[in-house]
């Protein structure tokens, strides 16, 4: 595939994400079907099946570039959660749409974000379930802080978040 087809293919595919969180802010994701996301986005059924089966395919693409923005290992320096936050910030509305209408993707976020220290943790001789159990809320009382953050419910900067829950997870870690 030559680059000219590569950006086209990028192109088409962020206009049918924007169409289709245009189509969220509206209506719930079942809603949204193949003709009211083509008539949005302005393009034919026939570019959405090149590249698509059925519209939760676009939310599913939207949602996985969001969790490949979290760090992948238990690597999350300050300078990694500082990031993830900064595109938190940037992609407020997309990520309150999101969250909003696909429950899967709340717990896809919990998986990814407390993975690495579950398998770090798992594989201690002397790991109990209430360390996992701990794991868990941790990674939900995380998430429930970000979510009023984004909400403004707080209002601490990007740089003032990252370095609470930063702390917070250091202390819960050791």
């Amino acid at each position: 595939m030559n680059t000219k087809e590569n950006r086209r293919t990028r192109l088409t595919k962020i206009l049918f994400q924007e169409a289709f969180l245009q189509l969220l802010s509206s209506e719930p994701a079942e809603h949204i079907s193949v003709a009211k996301l083509c008539r949005t986005a302005d393009l034919n059924r026939s570019t959405f099946y090149a590249h698509y089966t059925e519209p939760r395919d676009v939310m599913r693409e939207i949602e996985d570039d969001f969790i490949a923005h979290f760090p992948s290992s238990r690597d999350t320096s300050k300078k990694k959660i500082e990031a993830l936050f900064n595109y938190i910030m940037d992609n407020r509305q997309k990520l309150v749409l999101l969250m909003r209408y696909d429950v899967t993707f709340r717990l896809r976020i919990l998986d990814t974000a407390v993975r690495p220290f579950k398998k770090e943790t798992e594989t201690k001789a002397d790991t109990s379930e209430k360390d996992i159990l701990y794991l868990d809320f941790m990674a939900a009382g995380s998430l429930y802080l970000v979510e009023k953050w984004i909400a403004g419910k707080y209002a601490f900067s990007v740089s003032e978040l990252s370095h609470f829950l930063f702390s917070f997870t250091q202390a819960a870690i050791r």
